[in-house]
């Protein structure tokens, strides 16, 4: 017998720009929810800078209660990379203390990057960031991703 797995979509609230400290590029800010068949599910920040582009998508995704009656506490997050390769993109997870999110409150205790490879929570993470990479328009121009997209390829 076969799973169906929920559809998860992307809502794609408008970027907010800023001027990056170091370079003076334009950075592309994102905030969006995840839904799951039209539930809010999670929701990822990602920031996107013109001229560090070799850093990848910096990213944080928010997983846990994100009904109107959930909080901080009841939510984990997780740090991660996306970057371009031959097959699609890859997904590293990062340390939390190294995320710019370091201290968001309102998207649950940021893991460490050893707790979040072996946190249960981690391949709903990954399917995600796939998501991610193939719905969001900002995410998957900076990238240069085209086409159909190859799964998400998770570095240790």
């Amino acid at each position: 017998m076969s799973t169906v797995r929920p559809r998860l979509t992307l809502g794609l609230e408008a970027p907010r720009f800023s001027v990056c400290g170091c370079c003076g590029g334009r950075t592309t800010s994102l905030v969006r929810f995840v839904f799951r068949d039209g539930a809010p599910y999670a929701v990822y920040y990602a920031a996107l800078s013109e001229n560090h582009t070799a850093a990848g998508v910096r990213a944080v995704v928010s997983r846990g209660d994100w009904s109107a009656e959930g909080s901080p506490e009841r939510r984990s997050a997780f740090a991660l990379r996306l970057s371009a390769s031959p097959a699609g993109f890859h997904v590293e997870l990062v340390d939390g203390e190294d995320s710019p999110w370091r201290t968001a409150t309102l998207i649950g205790r940021l893991l460490g990057r050893d707790e979040a490879l072996v946190d249960p929570l981690l391949p709903e993470v990954l399917r995600i960031a796939n998501e991610i990479a193939a719905q969001d328009p900002e995410v998957r121009a900076f990238l240069g991703l085209q086409g159909p997209n190859a799964s998400a390829i998770p570095e240790a």
